[in-house]
């Protein structure tokens, strides 16, 4: 869609208005008061202005006035050069110039079939024959009528022949050879046509039964028998947007698998026609369908017990928009039950929310939650430069912006699964499982609000308590936006396979009991937001060490080849630094919150200070190697919006 400024205000349109409503869709770069250029299913050239608060992507309802003149059909010849995606001009039999886009799956040479608005009737016995065109001169790009049309194979003779949409089944893709049903009833063979996938819609012609003559507009595409342009085209990526077409193919098709009790149709019909959010536009016999195919899935998982097939159906129901029924709350009420989940656990809102094949929830947490986490970070701040900080300062604080709490069901089981493999080889052998002291659940208080209690407090809203006889803890984990993210959603990878890529204590994963600690690690984004993990995480028997080298494979094998279930580096003692905790298994983590924070307060040592000019081939972000006064080297981060030339102060 193109879009031109305009400053005249935007006028909602009046339902009560006898003229017909479309909904339209803001497009890539339009804003409100610019003007875009669309047009009616029924071929009605509008241009609408976009209201105020509407976002590109957002949808928006314009009244129009249907135009009186008849839609026309023709066909177009693809000129040399061009190709599908492109725009072509050609000339209608009364001599006016149209734009058309070529659709997939088209080559140069190829004809395709298009409908437009004819401004006056074409003289008696006038027809239509396919009109060579080229490529418009460069203008604003402007709305087409519609996405163009998957094309069907050559067309033959219009005036013995009909156009029928047919939809591609599930497991179906180019050359495959379906069956599909006729208006008329006969069963017909379709071959799906190169570049249309499952779940997109081409034509293919067919001949009628009836003999009746075809109206002279019908010869090469059928009139749409489209309701209200009220009712929004949903997006079928290559495939037509006209709802009314696609959906009356659904029905059909529906009608003919219910008749015929055949479920395994029924299914793939309802799962292909549902795709890409489609369901809200389906007609009332199709969504009674998807509830009652959905309600009989949800029935028979309830029953099984099994909570993989409670997990699939709740999954299947949602893809069906059949999340509203009572079946579905029901198997939600089974599937907690079954896979153990903590009670304050949202089923519905993690099923809605999934990622990908993942059951994955996110809640942003109370002012008063958000409260509590900003107390931790204030007990377990400390003010100690380490060289992991390239440079920058410390911080005097970490402001918290928001807390979000991580619901993930298969991370979940995995990590409670662990800790009570761990809790029973701590009760068969107590050796050396003694309870490990750490900051995020001491006694130091704040406002008389303790670590500790703070830590207990915030496992018991989550919907289960830490378990301190297997030293279960939070600890924090310093990385990125997107890291995190991703994080929360897969949780950590461990690769064991690797070389030792050096890591002071083995390739494991790193965690601290100060937030200061994990904040060297961050990176901020755009607007100088930083992301911390609060992880849970079940210690079990910790390898303690103070030594200052460590032997990184001893302590590795301490844990994944001996009885130890994580590490204890103290750096504290033999540095004066932070105590570092290290796992070697990812299931004993579970990545419960995401702090968002700003760094506040940030100052360099005077007394350890140097100056560092960036060199041209560096910028912001960059690291540079650089010699401090005692002759060592040291690793430094360029700060942001320090470009070559430029100096600036780091710490060392």
């Amino acid at each position: 869609m193109g879009c031109a400024p305009s400053t005249s205000n935007y006028k909602a349109p009046n339902p009560t208005d006898a003229r017909r409503v479309m909904r339209v869709q803001c497009p890539d770069g339009g804003k409100p008061g610019n003007t875009i250029r669309t047009t009616a299913d029924d071929g009605t050239v509008i241009e609408a202005k976009i209201p105020p608060n509407t976002k590109p992507g957002e949808i928006f309802s314009v009244g129009y006035m249907p135009s009186t003149q008849p839609m026309r059909s023709m066909q177009v010849r693809v000129p040399a050069g061009c190709s599908a995606g492109a725009t072509v001009r050609a000339q209608t039999s009364s001599s006016e110039t149209i734009e058309v886009k070529v659709p997939a799956g088209v080559k140069p040479g190829d004809t395709f079939t298009v409908q437009y608005r004819a401004a006056s009737p074409p003289a008696a016995g006038q027809s239509a024959p396919p009109q060579p065109v080229a490529p418009p001169a460069k203008t604003e790009p402007h709305v087409p009528n519609r996405p163009a049309r998957t094309p069907s194979a050559p067309m033959t003779k219009a005036s013995s022949m009909r156009l029928i949409s047919v939809m591609v089944p599930p497991g179906a893709g180019p050359g495959s050879t379906i069956q599909v049903m006729s208006d008329d009833g006969q069963k017909l063979q379709a071959k799906v046509p190169a570049g249309v996938k499952a779940g997109q819609i081409f034509q293919m012609q067919y001949a009628p039964v009836a003999k009746a003559p075809i109206p002279e507009e019908s010869k090469l595409i059928e009139k749409s028998d489209m309701p209200s342009a009220s009712i929004e085209a949903p997006k079928v990526q290559g495939a037509v947007a006209g709802t009314s077409e696609m959906w009356k193919m659904v029905k059909q098709q529906m009608d003919s698998a219910l008749t015929r009790k055949n479920d395994g149709i029924i299914s793939s019909l309802l799962d292909s026609a549902f795709a890409d959010g489609l369901g809200k536009f389906a007609p009332e016999s199709v969504k009674r369908a998807a509830n009652d195919m959905a309600a009989k899935q949800l029935r028979e998982a309830v029953e099984s017990e099994d909570p993989k097939r409670l997990k699939g159906a709740l999954l299947a129901a949602k893809r069906l928009d059949a999340t509203n029924i009572p079946e579905f709350t029901q198997a939600a009420q089974k599937y907690r039950q079954v896979r153990k989940l903590p009670e304050g656990w949202d089923i519905t809102k993690l099923a809605v929310s999934r990622k990908g094949d993942h059951m994955v929830a996110k809640t942003m947490l109370t002012a008063e939650q958000k409260m509590l986490f900003q107390k931790l970070l204030d007990l377990t701040h400390t003010a100690i430069y380490t060289r992991d900080r390239l440079g920058e300062g410390v911080p005097s604080r970490l402001e918290l912006v928001d807390v979000m709490r991580i619901e993930n069901d298969n991370v979940w089981s995995d990590y409670m699964i662990r800790r009570e493999t761990i809790r029973q080889d701590l009760l068969s052998d107590p050796e050396g499982a003694t309870q490990c002291a750490v900051a995020t659940v001491a006694n130091t208080e704040i406002d008389g609000d303790s670590a500790e209690a703070i830590s207990m407090r915030l496992a018991q809203e989550f919907g289960e308590p830490l378990l301190r006889s297997v030293n279960e803890v939070f600890l924090y984990h310093g990385t990125n936006s997107a890291a995190a993210d991703k994080i929360a959603c897969d949780t950590f990878k461990l690769d064991l396979t690797g070389t030792n890529t050096g890591t002071l204590y083995g390739r494991g994963l790193y965690l601290a009991e100060h937030c200061t600690k994990s904040d060297e690690y961050t990176r901020p984004t755009s607007d100088g937001l930083r992301h911390i993990l609060v992880c849970r995480t079940t210690l079990g028997r910790v390898y303690y060490t103070d030594e200052e080298k460590p032997d990184p494979k001893v302590c590795e094998e301490q844990c994944t080849r001996g009885k130890f279930n994580a590490i204890l580096g103290d750096r504290q003692k033999c540095r004066g630094t932070f105590r570092e905790f290290v796992l070697f298994d990812e299931e004993q983590v579970y990545p419960n919150y995401i702090l968002t924070y700003r760094r506040f307060g940030q100052k360099l040592n005077p007394k350890r200070t140097i100056k560092v000019s960036c060199p041209a081939d560096s910028g912001p972000g960059k690291v540079l190697t650089v010699q401090i006064p005692n002759g060592a080297q040291v690793r430094i981060l360029v700060p942001p919006n320090t470009w070559p030339g430029e100096s600036f102060l780091a710490q060392y």
